[in-house]
């Protein structure tokens, strides 16, 4: 996906948001780790920050591999089992 679609994303995202905040629906001041803990009740595996880290790792050595800077993984399976593999280690 290109940077065009996740621009559109984005907007989507942040007019969601600025209707739940106008219609009362956010909350403030909770514990960062609920929304974490909502996602895994809901069956999500959200991507924290040192899972991006790992995935980007992964893009880069795949690339270095194949003489680029970085080759994107596009499949959720293999975004995964790069998160899998740097917590294995």
């Amino acid at each position: 996906r290109g940077g065009g679609t996740n621009k559109h994303d984005a907007r989507e995202t942040v007019a969601s948001l600025l209707a739940d905040a106008a219609a009362g629906r956010l909350r403030s001041g909770g514990d960062p780790d609920d929304l974490v803990r909502t996602l895994q009740a809901r069956g999500a595996q959200p991507v924290l920050l040192p899972d991006w880290r790992a995935i980007d790792a992964a893009e880069i050595a795949l690339g270095a591999t194949r003489g680029r800077d970085r080759t994107t993984l596009h499949e959720r399976a293999a975004l995964l089992a790069a998160v899998r593999a740097a917590a294995a280690r």
